[in-house]
This record gives C-alpha cells, sequence and structure tokens, in this order.
C-alpha cells in the first residue's frame, strides 16, 4: 500500500526533506560509481585518438577487456 501525506499547503512531504524552504540540497559527489581517475588514464590512453561514436562502443569494450 502506498500512503502519501501532504502537509496542509497540499504539497508532498517528501518534496520538504532538505532544507527549511523545501528545495533539496545538490550533491555532494555524482550519481553512480565514482571514476578512479587511474583507470580512467589508463582507457583514454588505449583508446588514443580512436572517435567516440555509439557504434564503435563494443569494439571499444573488446579493445579494453583484450588489455
Amino acid at each position: 500500500m502506498n500512503t502519501t501525506t501532504l502537509s496542509k499547503d497540499g504539497q508532498n512531504g517528501a518534496a520538504l526533506q532538505g532544507g527549511k524552504d523545501g528545495r533539496k540540497r545538490p550533491r555532494r559527489t555524482p550519481k553512480g560509481r565514482q571514476v578512479d581517475p587511474v583507470a580512467l588514464a589508463e582507457v583514454q590512453a588505449l583508446l588514443g585518438a580512436l572517435p567516440r561514436r555509439r557504434d564503435l562502443l563494443i569494439e571499444h569494450l573488446h579493445l579494453i577487456q583484450d588489455r
């Protein structure tokens, strides 16, 4: 069962968490897994000047895996 409580002004209570004025605070870190700077440098060096296109993603992943 999904229950939602509304404040007197009709806003969802979840929207009021975070700050006195109802705004959420920005994240301190990006969402998801953080990038390891050493690993990023290795991948950038491995791919070099190869074009970064969607259709080449699998080929790039094969290069990384072979390394």
